[in-house]
């Protein structure tokens, strides 16, 4: 008797994919981190290119321009552009220093470092055409500075290693939830920086690490987010900052105290998240107060 045919069972339906998950594989990585030790401890990052697409942008542009106006027309003048259009990024990095104040800035822009030199020159600084000669070009339109450092001492910092290879940035890197963040902020802190927060007083402790994300797309999204080593620390923490932000409101003029009123705070565990979210109409407002 043949035997029937048995049709062959289907493949197994492979499970849905998970969501991507926002971090390193979404977020455009500024290319100053690779230039930066692996020892910077905090650093802060703003994408000037992504605020200038804010519809908040203009009036934000116009408010440096009055508060400025002198400054910037004298350096369209004489160096023939202007700083608005040619900046790009601008990097604040720290680390422990015996020797100097510690802080790199890193600045990016459509300019290169003869035309700064030139511009210094034209505008009668000497002052800061001597400080050109110490900042490190990694490229043709990226400057380092850092005070008390030489050009050869910035160029040997990455030899160690960069801070992309330092894992615990890397990973607070990857935690950053919006990857189209205008400004940022990283800080994993060292044992005598939780001192000194310390000593602040009003029962502040000083967290492990934090990071900051302003986002300019809609309006003002912004989110600090603070990790301590024990719930009870964060827990007083909060304390403290619920009474400093009621102190501040009923200090501050009547146009901010909406403005603190509107903070949020959420804890869970060891981690405290403050956020606050200000629509387009609200930042219209808020800057034509300043």
């Amino acid at each position: 008797m043949p035997t029937e045919a048995v049709a062959p069972a289907p493949p197994p339906v492979a499970p849905p994919s998970p969501p991507a998950r926002p971090g390193l594989a979404t977020f455009s990585v500024p290319r100053v981190l690779h230039h930066l030790a692996a020892d910077r401890s905090i650093v802060f990052h703003a994408d000037m290119e992504l605020a200038k697409q804010s519809p908040s942008f203009p009036i934000l542009e116009h408010f440096l321009l009055n508060e400025y106006s002198q400054e910037m027309t004298t350096i369209e003048t004489k160096c023939g552009f202007s700083p608005l259009q040619v900046w790009t990024t601008l990097t604040l990095a720290w680390k422990e220093s015996a020797d100097n104040d510690g802080i790199l800035i890193a600045m990016t822009g459509d300019v290169s470092e003869a035309q700064i030199g030139t511009c210094f020159a034209a505008l009668g600084k000497p002052e800061d055409e001597a400080k050109l000669k110490t900042t490190y070009w990694p490229d043709g339109n990226m400057m380092l500075y850092e005070k008390g450092s030489d050009t050869e001492t910035l160029r040997r910092e990455v030899d160690q290693g960069s801070l992309m290879d330092n894992p615990d940035f890397a990973t607070k890197l990857s935690e950053l939830r919006d990857p189209y963040a205008s400004i940022w902020a990283i800080g994993v802190l060292p044992d005598s920086m939780k001192s000194a927060a310390g000593m602040v007083g009003m029962g502040v402790v000083a967290p492990t690490s934090f990071s900051l994300q302003v986002n300019l797309e809609r309006g003002l999204d912004s989110t600090i987010v603070l990790q301590f080593d024990s719930v009870s620390d964060a827990s007083v923490t909060k304390q403290a900052i619920n009474q400093f932000l009621l102190m501040a409101s009923s200090m501050a003029p009547p146009v901010y105290q909406s403005l603190i009123k509107a903070i949020q705070i959420d804890t869970q565990d060891t981690i405290i998240t403050l956020s606050l979210q200000l629509s387009q109409i609200d930042v219209e407002d808020l800057l034509k107060t300043l």
